[in-house]
């Protein structure tokens, strides 16, 4: 199975203020190579901020959608599990 649309970079900007709540997110869809949604998969969305690292796990929805949510200013690289199922 092939899984499109990984691996790719997404940059994020914050809305408001500081004070540890961010207002980026990152979503998307996960679908085979058939355009099937895969759902209960893992995503991982993972970025760089300063001399540290921001990691996310999510997981697919039934329809095959994934967000997360607070993110910092960071440029973000999405990568998928797509496992079986």
């Amino acid at each position: 199975m092939a899984v499109r649309g990984l691996d790719m970079p997404v940059t994020a900007t914050r809305t408001g203020s500081l004070g540890g709540v961010y207002g980026a997110q990152v979503r998307g869809t996960l679908r085979s190579d058939t355009g099937t949604p895969l759902s209960s998969k893992k995503v991982e969305v993972k970025g760089a901020r300063g001399c540290g690292t921001v990691l996310v796990r999510v997981e697919t929805q039934p329809d095959g959608s994934y967000r997360a949510e607070n993110l910092p200013p960071a440029t973000f690289t999405i990568a998928a599990t797509p496992g079986p199922g």
